[in-house]
């Protein structure tokens, strides 16, 4: 039986990615226990900065890693904050992955 892992994913506070990036997760890992975290300030640099944080609990497989690696690089590129900071904790411990965006920005669409 596959063991337990927590990943956190710090998106921006300023965007309404977290709640898209929650729906995508929620699609991609239907078993998952998935929240939002809102507005967590994470000292960087000397100051403090807010982030939504994406909490999702699941069996660790391959998938779920590159699952949440390909969001954070969506949440990367949508917001034009690079990188994104990843945690996984689990029975091996815990890893931080900080993601890139790969190109420009993507542009949010506009609330109707």
């Amino acid at each position: 039986m596959p063991s337990q892992v927590r990943y956190e994913v710090l998106v921006p506070s300023s965007s309404l990615i977290a709640h898209k990036a929650l729906s995508h997760a929620s699609k991609e890992l239907p078993k998952a226990s998935i929240s939002v975290e809102h507005n967590r300030g994470v000292y960087d640099e000397g100051q403090v900065v807010r982030y939504d944080v994406l909490h999702i609990i699941c069996d660790e497989s391959p998938h779920a890693d590159s699952t949440i690696k390909q969001l954070a690089v969506y949440v990367a590129e949508a917001t034009g904050v690079s990188p994104i900071i990843v945690s996984k904790s689990g029975k091996d411990g815990i890893q931080v992955w900080p993601m890139q965006h790969k190109k420009e920005p993507v542009a949010e669409p506009a609330l109707s």
